[in-house]
Order: structure tokens, then sequence, then C-alpha cells
């Protein structure tokens, strides 16, 4: 069951989720292996629930001596299966995973400790409740915490500081982008992600007669023009 587990670590959400599953499901005096899967950083959220469970506690509200969980391990969890079940289910699967880790009404008051968080699966989570949540308030809900988070990461003056502040926000971005296209050969619509990274990058506070920021202004403006439906393939876009 080691081995099992840190493959699991290294794998992405739905590999992960899925590994630690079946894990919990091996019969036997599996303890061991669960503390010393406690040094996996992908896993010790996982190791520490189970722990808990095993010994009939409650790991947020009455937790082993020991067995104490991080403050994000929960949205973290969270975060991790939202992505799986896009991966496994796509948006009935995103649907299935909000409603384990949030009772009906509270999605906004776990997106808000998601985009709190600053983790990247939880970045990668909102994302992809944003796009593909069945329930337009959630989704919703979803987008208007990954605003917030963008709002925050750029505050004012951010865009003169784009290695520190822009630029991580950016980055995070691209990674959780890359982390939510289901494969090489799907299309995706770039067009609102586009929207969202100039956001990210604070391309409000661009000056355009300032000449360092002249030629992201035209991009910017580039961006802006209104795409229309392509006849190459299904869901494509296409600029005048």
């Amino acid at each position: 069951m080691t081995a099992l587990l840190e493959a699991a670590a290294e794998e992405d959400a739905a590999y992960l989720t899925t590994g630690v599953q079946i894990a919990a499901g091996i019969k036997g005096d599996t303890e061991a292996a669960w503390l010393s899967a406690m040094s996996l950083p992908a896993i010790r959220p996982y190791a520490v629930a189970e722990l808990n469970r095993r010994a009939g506690r409650d790991a947020q509200h009455d937790p082993l001596p020991g067995l104490e969980p991080a403050e994000r391990d929960a949205v973290v969890m969270a975060s991790q299966a939202i992505v799986a079940g896009y991966a496994t289910g796509g948006p009935d699967g995103v649907a299935a995973a909000l409603r384990q880790a949030a009772a009906p009404g509270s999605e906004t008051a776990l997106f808000e400790q998601m985009w709190r968080s600053c983790h990247l699966i939880a970045a990668q989570a909102r994302m992809t409740a944003g796009k593909l949540h069945p329930d337009k308030k959630v989704a919703k809900a979803a987008r208007a915490a990954s605003f917030k988070a963008a709002s925050v990461r750029n505050p004012p003056g951010a865009a003169d500081r784009p290695g520190r502040l822009a630029g991580k926000a950016g980055g995070e971005r691209l990674l959780a982008l890359k982390a939510s296209v289901p494969g090489e050969n799907r299309p995706v619509n770039l067009v609102a992600d586009f929207y969202e990274l100039l956001a990210d990058l604070g391309a409000a506070a661009w000056d355009a007669d300032d000449p360092m920021t002249s030629s992201r202004a035209a991009g910017e403006r580039l961006l802006r023009s209104r795409p229309l439906p392509s006849t190459g393939w299904p869901g494509g876009w296409r600029f005048p």
C-alpha cells in the first residue's frame, strides 16, 4: 500500500484521489503505511483524515493528538475532488464532487476559502467549477471568487511590479488553465481565459501613452476584437 500512496502522490488530481480511495478500502493492518504517508505533502491531508476516521474521531472537530489537520487541508481535498470530478465525469462529476464538499447553499463560502488559501489546486478547482458547473448560480459564484483572488493579487500599482505580483498571478493562471484542458485534441474556448489572464496581469492599469506598456495595450485592444463562430470545427472561434 505504501507504493500505491507514493505513486498517487506523484500523479494528477484524478489519479491522486483514486489512489487514496483504493488505499482506504484495503483491509487489514495498514496504519503503518498511512503514518508513513504523512511525510508526503500531497497525501498528508488524506492520511490525517483516514487515521482519525479509523480511530472514530472527527479530524476537523476532535482529532487525535498529532493528527490535527492543517488549516487548508479541507480546501485542498475539496479542490482535488472537483478537479478529479471533471476528469472522470465532466460537468456532472464537478457537481457531484462539490455536493460532497459543501452543503447546498454553502458553495460560496467554500469558494471564498479556496481563493484565500492561495493554493494552485484551489485555483484550478475554481476555474473548473466556474466554467463547467451545470448550476449557473454556483458557476457564477466560482468565477466571482476567482476575480476576487485576482483583485487581491493585483491591487493598484501591481502592473508596475509584474515580476512580483502580476507576473506571479499570470503564471498561476496559466498553470491552472493547462491543468483544466481535458486533452490535446479537445477544443477549448480561450477567449474568456485571455480576458481573465489580462485581469491577472493588471491590464486595466496599463497606460497606452507609456512606451513601456503601449505594446501591452495594443495586445489588449486586439483581444477585444469580437470573435465570431468558426466554420472549421464545432465550438471554434475566429477573429474578424
